[in-house]
């Protein structure tokens, strides 16, 4: 009888760690998910950033200054992209879905930024061909962007507490 007891016992250990396990993992993932997406978030915000001065170089016919500009911003888009990559191991569902829409958004982001750059190449030329099929890259590669933003903010609106550490 003590035996049964001491089995059951056991038993019910075994179980309990088990979902003990369980919950710590899904914590970790979940934390795992938010901290390379906040990085994600401040390496997207510097490029936001690099973006708007290489407009205001370029306004200014500082052409090798929005290059340069341009350039930074892409490598701060490719740090986004790493991290979103890395948080991408742990996500499903939702998490998922924003971070595939968000690496898209980025890719987008990044293609434009080469099209800014064939833009500047060219006006420094007065290559009005070139200005004007970069012009149309950039008008698409923006227009994507916008889209997959939109997409991925659908995914914040259905489900706002998984993403509320985004805004902190």
């Amino acid at each position: 009888m003590e035996r049964k007891y001491l089995f059951l016992i056991i038993g019910v250990l075994v179980v309990v760690v088990a979902i003990g396990s369980y919950y710590e993992y899904q914590n970790y993932r979940i934390s795992q998910i938010q901290s390379f997406l906040k990085e994600s978030a401040q390496h997207t915000n510097i490029a936001a950033t690099y973006a708007n001065q290489t407009v205001s170089t370029a306004l200014k016919k500082d052409y090798n200054g929005a290059i340069s500009l341009a350039q930074k911003t892409q490598e701060e888009l490719n740090n986004s992209i790493e991290l979103d990559n890395q948080a991408l191991q742990y996500a499903d569902g939702p998490y998922k879905e924003y971070i595939v829409y968000d690496i898209m958004k980025m890719n987008k982001n990044y293609a434009m930024e080469d099209s800014n750059i064939r833009l500047y190449q060219a006006e420094q030329k007065n290559d009005v061909n070139g200005e004007y099929y970069a012009n149309i890259e950039i008008k698409q590669n923006e227009n994507d962007a916008y889209d997959y933003k939109n997409k991925r903010n659908e995914i914040v609106v259905a489900d706002p507490s998984l993403f509320g550490f985004l805004s902190n």
